[in-house]
């Protein structure tokens, strides 16, 4: 067998007999291996692995950071020195292995879990964000979205977010928009209006403590009213002199959701008014609002519809198990003109600016 043919052999069968718990044998083919193909990193990585199965710490040690100096493309390297630097508590070290991980475009389990266990250590945010600084749109936007999807710590993540806003560098604002209105429905509400407010921008809709409507020419914010559609459902926000309206026509004899918002109440009861109109004037009496509660962990408990034909409607937050609520406004068969729904005093939508306080899922 040629000698390149008998290296790559000793390869596969090291990493065979590690599979098999062998640490002896691996031991064996690893140091073949290496005699054979000394530079690449790939020897030094299996010496690595069978002199930690073997016990050998120092050993072991010495190995890895040979393999390190040559393998920044080599995946299990890597990873040994990021847990390595994890072991002994040095983030910045981990931070720098770890933005080669993502730019090299791993998005495994274990480098994400790495990922979220470097950012609590001293220095690693702040030397991650350097790379991420540094790095294409692409590796920014799978970030952030894995950190908002993930619900990583507002204290984690909106100074992330202020450090590559401030550096200007780019995220596609509409990548992000679902993972950051997931973020702030599971109770992160003011963390996840900062870091959109930081990274994207803001707009009178997502800022406003009350309910307005957004105008389909408006750019959509995470926070915004959507609306989702539905089959023979026609809904065009209107100007008209209330502002923002919604018109609707739902040509189906079945409830359709007509918008829905993002919202942050404070538990306890809350009261909703409505100006709406239908053909003869009166609010519609199958215009409904649904209130759909969010746990921490994202799962959903909805309240039945509660018909808004008196204009004027309660429902209750609990006090514990929803820190994030959606709003959803529903009409069954028929048209009409939504102008304007109104929460009272005690709710109120957070402020994009006040990310730094408020309540936290």
């Amino acid at each position: 067998m040629p000698d390149v043919f008998r290296a790559y052999a000793y390869e596969n069968l090291a990493h065979e007999a590690y599979m098999q718990g062998d640490a002896q044998l691996g031991l064996a083919y690893a140091r073949k291996l290496v005699a054979r193909r000394p530079y690449p990193s790939a020897g030094p990585a299996l010496l690595t692995q069978g002199l930690a199965m073997d016990g050998q710490s120092e050993a072991a040690i010495e190995a890895l950071i040979v393999a390190a100096t040559r393998g920044w493309r080599d995946f299990y390297t890597q990873i040994l020195m990021v847990q390595s630097s994890i072991g002994v508590g040095d983030g910045v070290t981990a931070s720098q292995r770890l933005i080669a991980l993502w730019r090299a475009g791993m998005r495994d389990d274990l480098t994400m879990s790495l990922t979220s266990q470097m950012l609590q250590l001293p220095g690693g945010s702040e030397a991650f964000v350097e790379g991420l600084v540094e790095a294409d749109d692409k590796v920014r936007n799978d970030f952030f979205r894995w950190a908002l999807d993930k619900g990583l710590p507002g204290a984690v993540l909106v100074p992330l977010g202020e450090k590559v806003a401030r550096s200007q560098a780019g995220v596609d604002c509409g990548a992000l928009l679902s993972s950051v209105r997931g973020y702030g429905r599971g109770g992160h509400f003011r963390s996840a209006s900062g870091v959109w407010a930081m990274l994207c921008g803001d707009n009178d809709a997502s800022r406003s403590s009350d309910l307005a409507f957004r105008s389909k020419s408006d750019p959509e914010g995470p926070f915004d009213w959507s609306y989702p559609g539905a089959p023979r459902l026609e809904v065009e926000p209107v100007q008209s002199g209330e502002g923002v309206s919604l018109r609707y026509e739902n040509a189906e004899h079945v409830r359709a959701i007509l918008a829905r918002r993002v919202v942050a109440l404070a538990p306890g009861k809350h009261t909703v008014r409505v100006r709406a109109e239908g053909r003869d004037a009166q609010i519609p009496a199958a215009l409904t609002l649904q209130v759909r509660c969010y746990s921490a962990a994202g799962e959903r408990q909805d309240t039945a519809p509660i018909s808004l034909r008196h204009g004027t409607v309660q429902f209750e937050v609990p006090e514990d198990s929803c820190p994030g609520q959606e709003l959803v406004l529903m009409a069954g068969f028929g048209s009409g003109y939504v102008h304007a729904l109104e929460l009272d005093g005690s709710a109120r939508v957070p402020e994009a600016q006040s990310a730094s306080k408020g309540r936290e899922g």
